[in-house]
């Protein structure tokens, strides 16, 4: 059987290695909308007009999803995030109008396809990070965590009370940034740096 600490620690050890992932591709997509030519290509920018027949974007909605990108860089790299229901953003994105015939450019496109599934590990991170802190909640690993000092091993893992503490700390504040609330901003990317050595 195995022990709760290390089910928790094998969890979240996936939880970071895909958000490593996902912080990655927001920085990508940052530039190939900012930088290539996906935001001059999105005709009237926040217009109900489908702009993406691959993803079946709307011009809103691609504009929601350069937003998105943009925050979710943010959110990594210890800036502020804007406060918004990204959620919300993602289901537009997951659930977009009726493709256009013709693709507008090749760089809106492959903008609109990228953040479809950069949308879908974002509604996967928020529920797998939800399921992590109940994880560390409801099986008092938190209440054990909070009676260690902050360089001990968890028992039963390679985790010390500090690198949970961090990680649980970068899932509450991720999912603040989901859910339209107050995100305290941090040095998120270190902590996934350091759970990528764990």
């Amino acid at each position: 059987m195995k022990i709760v600490t290390q089910e928790l620690q094998d969890d979240l050890k996936v939880i970071t290695d895909k958000m490593l992932l996902v912080r990655n591709e927001a920085n990508d997509l940052y530039n190939v909308y900012w930088k290539g030519t996906a935001n001059t290509d999105n005709p009237g920018g926040a217009t109900a007009a489908t702009t993406s027949s691959s993803s079946s974007l709307s011009g809103t909605e691609v504009t929601n999803a350069a937003t998105l990108v943009e925050e979710v860089r943010d959110f990594y790299d210890n800036a502020a995030v804007t406060q918004a229901d990204y959620l919300a953003s993602v289901q537009g994105i997951l659930h977009g109008d009726t493709p256009v015939g013709t693709a507008i450019s090749s760089d809106l496109e492959d903008f609109g396809a990228r953040s479809y599934t950069l949308a879908q590990d974002l509604l996967d991170l928020y529920n797998k990070a939800r399921d992590a802190e109940n994880l560390y909640i409801n099986t008092e690993i938190s209440a054990a965590a909070g009676a260690m000092s902050a360089e001990t091993v968890m028992f039963g893992a390679s985790m010390t009370k500090d690198d949970l503490t961090s990680i649980i700390t970068l899932l509450q504040q991720f999912q603040n940034m989901m859910n339209n609330a107050v995100v305290t901003t941090g040095d998120y990317k270190a902590t996934l740096a350091k759970w990528s050595r764990l």
